[in-house]
């Protein structure tokens, strides 16, 4: 046990390295009108939106995030940080205050129009610093998505026709700043979003087959967090229908839009507004997102609960591991994580063996408790792993217990196993991560 115990604070260490040596920029300051916050009074957490985006691999650090105090009324914050550089303690005059995160800018005042230039943004609920006291717990910050994002995506048969010249230039709003977009250049485009001002404008202009061609397209109500990604195809008249006049080709264009559910127009149509854009029959053998379709057997059939990618894990059988191993699933959630429990699966890690470090052998990530009803939150956070709103506030979540991997080879070669019963709106999802260790 005492072994266990030296690794276990050893591999908190490592994995929490990145607030080691962190000094309070102030003195032990007894002032009366002052009070103290603990930099673990708050998590910070990104919601990788646009809504309903697959993969976190581009998103930021948050140790990148800017944090600021603001004082209530206060136009200027007391202090500011990079939220990986926060002191162990910061000392603030009693008053009501909000954290406020940014990425990309200022909170608040993101760029006009970008390339590669995503602006996230969150605020803290309103919390108290008390004369003499400790404030130690002010909840998740969860930052969005603040901006619009768009990529232009141009089909390769009219790739193969367009001169390198041609261009779709975008706009969203009356007054916003456009971007042109190239046949080469595959980059995302970021745009200020503005309240009253929610049309976004694609036009492309151009030749193609040496031929002069405008198309303009526009899409109303816009809204940040969205990705829209418009699609330009190469349409060829056709001389029979009376509706295809003037030339011999047209370039149109569809979008499809990440936000509640993908929603792709044809480009004879605008979208449709979310919540009135008709549903395909799931029972139709030809939508390719059938459940019951055979040639879709990775699609969840309905109450089957959140989806979990185990990258290069295989789910299905043993994985070796090693001290410096990753070990990390991604559940996905189409709603909202109602669980996400963990049942720990070893001869080793017994439920003495994880007492004794403050674990239990079962637990729901959602809110963490040992067997006598103590939270685990900050055990778990400190391995790494995210727990209450970081999960319930996320669509997508990391379960990454690589901080677990130097707790296993106190045991040397042996299996341990970690099974997750995962719930949304739609069921409950089980998955079995088994482990045997060999350095």
């Amino acid at each position: 046990m005492k072994r266990f115990i030296k690794i276990f604070m050893a591999a908190l260490m490592a994995v929490g390295a990145v607030s080691c040596g962190k000094e309070a920029p102030f003195s032990a300051d007894t002032s009366q009108d002052k009070g103290r916050l603990l930099a673990t009074s708050f998590k910070l957490s990104l919601n990788i939106a646009e809504n309903m985006v697959r993969s976190n691999a581009d998103a930021p650090d948050v140790s990148d995030f800017d944090v600021a105090f603001y004082k209530d009324g206060e136009a200027d914050p007391e202090f500011s940080y990079k939220y990986g550089e926060m002191p162990e303690i910061v000392l603030l005059p009693v008053g009501s205050y909000v954290v406020r995160a940014s990425y990309g800018g200022e909170y608040g005042d993101g760029v006009k129009a970008a390339f590669d230039a995503p602006f996230y943004q969150g605020e803290s609920d309103t919390f108290e610093i008390e004369k003499d006291k400790v404030t130690d717990n002010i909840g998740t910050v969860v930052c969005r998505l603040s901006n619009v994002k768009v990529s232009i995506i141009f089909d390769p048969e009219l790739k193969a026709v367009m001169d390198a010249d041609a261009k779709v230039s975008v706009k969203v709003g009356e007054n916003g700043t456009a971007l042109d977009f190239r046949r080469d250049n595959e980059r995302s485009g970021y745009f200020e979003f503005a309240e009253g001002s929610t049309t976004l404008a694609a036009t492309f202009s151009g030749n193609v087959e040496d031929e002069p061609t405008t198309e303009t397209k526009t899409y109303d109500n816009v809204s940040p967090g969205n990705h829209y990604r418009i699609t330009f195809k190469l349409h060829r008249v056709d001389p029979t229908d009376p509706g295809d006049i003037g030339g011999d080709i047209k370039v149109d264009a569809s979008v499809t839009i990440d936000d509640k559910g993908e929603i792709s127009s044809d480009p004879e149509e605008e979208p449709l507004p979310d919540d009135r854009y008709p549903e395909e029959d799931p029972k139709d053998p030809d939508n390719p997102e059938n459940p019951d379709t055979p040639d879709n057997p990775d699609v969840p059939k309905p109450g089957a609960g959140p989806t979990v990618d185990g990258g290069d894990l295989n789910l299905e059988g043993v994985n070796e591991v090693n001290s410096a191993s990753t070990v990390k699933l991604t559940v996905t959630t189409e709603s909202q994580f109602k669980k996400f429990e963990v049942t720990i699966i070893s001869d080793a890690l017994t439920p003495d063996e994880l007492a004794g470090v403050g674990l239990a052998q079962q637990f729901d990530l959602i809110d963490p408790k040992d067997t006598a009803g103590n939270s685990i939150a900050e055990m778990l956070n400190g391995l790494g792993l995210p727990t209450g709103d970081a999960i319930t506030g996320s669509k997508s979540v990391e379960f990454d217990i690589s901080g677990f991997m130097m707790l296993l080879g106190a045991f040397g070669e042996m299996q341990h196993d970690f099974k997750l019963a995962v719930t949304d709106e739609s069921g409950t999802r089980e998955v079995t991560l088994q482990l045997l260790y060999k350095e």
